[in-house]
């Protein structure tokens, strides 16, 4: 369990399985760089752990309710397995894509109706640029555990 000194300061939490993250409590020392990073030294609202697809809307929805987010990413791009890295050129997105897409960025026109990788590839690297969100995002920190109180 991290020391005291090793936590991330937390303002508010948001309530158990919200599927938003955790609150500060349990984010060590990479959460604690990009406090400094991200907000100047003030305390976080929220620290979301993973940059997918799910992590990456759940950042923009909490900053658009106001919340000082910072997200921790384990690999060294943001975007999870839509980062480009270990997913084979051949693949294809298995949902229309009317039904499939980041809230608020539709997809360009003359994209395959079942969208191929490089397509979503393209959507979340978009997604991230259009809405601010990589500065709020910390690269190679891996999150070991958290503490939920």
């Amino acid at each position: 369990m991290p020391d005291e000194e090793s936590r991330v300061p937390r303002r508010r939490s948001m309530e158990r399985g919200s599927g938003l993250g955790a609150s500060g409590r349990g984010a060590t020392l990479a959460g604690r760089r990009a406090m400094k990073r991200t907000t100047a030294g003030d305390p976080i609202d929220l620290v979301i752990v993973g940059a997918g697809i799910a992590g990456l809307q759940a950042l923009h929805e909490c900053l658009k309710a106001g919340l000082t987010v910072v997200v921790l990413e384990r690999d060294a791009m943001p975007g999870g397995k839509w980062s480009g890295h270990g997913i084979y050129d051949c693949v294809q997105i298995q949902q229309h894509r009317e039904d499939f897409f980041l809230p608020g960025s539709p997809w360009p026109e003359g994209t395959p109706t079942f969208a191929t990788r490089d397509d979503m590839v393209s959507a979340t690297s978009r997604y991230i640029s259009e809405n601010d969100l990589r500065p709020h995002i910390v690269c190679r920190s891996k999150v070991d555990s958290m503490v939920y109180d």
